[in-house]
């Protein structure tokens, strides 16, 4: 037996709001030109990982075969294990990419492991609590939007609900001017209200 969907009379749009475009040509160039800049092999690319990044960039380039593309867990690997380790004053085109890597269906790799993707959510807290940047945090909102594309993010994020808020909180993010910012907060307390109304 199907069970019946009830519409909410509070929330009767329930399709989350997603931030899907992105200049793929522009951001590859500006994080191969911080990639280059590194001397610390903390940070920089092996040749493996730059095969992998590529091969991430073209994969979600092309549109047509958005859906058939697939990601190993090596490519998905290379977020948390390299990019991730970055200063936060480099990650702008690293959080872009994962932004848009969000809303591949194999992004939900990254939040199925023991953790349920609290490493994930953890640093983007750490990066909203650690710059007064307006773009980087409206990337944070972007990318915490963009998780309510699929299932297995979505839970995760509800279930660490809790510490994304307060580091939100901290930053007073919702006290800040600029729009780029303010819509990207919209757009997140939208996706979370309507999640958590279903």
């Amino acid at each position: 037996m199907v069970p019946e969907v009830t519409q909410s009379k509070y929330f009767p749009y329930n399709i989350p709001i997603l931030f899907e475009s992105a200049n793929f040509d522009g951001l590859k160039k500006k994080l191969l030109e911080f990639n280059e800049a590194f001397e610390d092999s903390k940070f920089k690319m092996t040749e493996a990982e730059s095969h992998r990044f590529d091969r991430i960039i073209e994969a979600l380039k092309d549109s047509h075969a958005f859906t058939e593309n697939k990601f190993t867990d090596k490519e998905c690997e290379i977020f948390a294990k390299r990019f991730f380790l970055w200063p936060v004053d480099k990650l702008m085109p690293v959080l872009d990419l994962y932004r848009m890597f969000l809303i591949h269906f194999n992004s939900e790799k990254l939040y199925a492991g023991l953790d349920g993707g609290l490493n994930q959510l953890s640093f983007i807290c750490s990066v909203v609590r650690s710059t007064e940047n307006e773009i980087t945090i409206s990337l944070c909102l972007k990318i915490l939007a963009n998780l309510f594309k699929h299932n297995l993010n979505r839970i995760a994020l509800i279930k660490y609900k809790d510490m994304i808020v307060e580091a939100l909180s901290n930053q007073k993010v919702q006290m800040r001017s600029k729009d780029m910012l303010r819509s990207a907060l919209a757009a997140f307390v939208f996706n979370l209200s309507t999640s958590l109304n279903s």
